[in-house]
């Protein structure tokens, strides 16, 4: 997700060594400005549903980010 020339948003798969979920990344020219992860929600029984969420939870976070920024 590109939102401006100024920032760049990456969401990606968290790594193996972390729970399912996704890794927000927000850079500019300098480095990393923000990031967070938000993991899927593995209590019930539709997880593709619970990835989406947390997918989505990961571009609303992202997007209040830019918004304030």
């Amino acid at each position: 997700m590109n939102t401006t020339s100024k920032y760049n948003v990456e969401i990606a798969a968290n790594p193996p060594d972390l729970p399912a979920g996704w890794t927000l990344r927000v850079r500019d020219d300098a480095g990393e400005v923000a990031s967070g992860v938000f993991f899927v929600d593995q209590s019930g029984p539709d997880q593709l549903g619970a990835a989406q969420a947390a997918f989505r939870q990961a571009e609303r976070f992202a997007l209040s980010w830019l918004a304030a920024h």
